[in-house]
């Protein structure tokens, strides 16, 4: 398997990931192909991938236990960024 076939079964595609476990899984797959690979960089970027995963798996355990829901405004109250100034 090359670089780049690990690299898109480490995303896994990325379809609407919505399960903690499931970040979790793709958190070892990206540990158990460092684990086969002999380029040591391509072994830290799957690391820091696993990573990722693992605190993504960490954020949506948080979101899952908050009572809050965000809501996008009606349009009539969004402000256009023409309008927006830095200060």
């Amino acid at each position: 398997m090359g670089v780049n076939e690990l690299a898109g079964v480490c995303v896994g595609g990325f379809q609407a990931v919505s399960k903690i476990a499931e970040y979790r899984r793709l958190a070892a797959e990206c540990v158990d192909m460092a684990a086969m690979s002999d380029d040591h960089q391509f072994k830290g970027i799957l690391v820091d991938m696993a990573g990722a995963w693992l605190k993504l798996a960490e954020q949506a355990d948080k979101n899952s236990q908050a009572d809050l829901t965000y809501e996008t405004p009606p349009p009539s109250q969004l402000v256009p960024a023409s309008e927006v100034r830095d200060t």
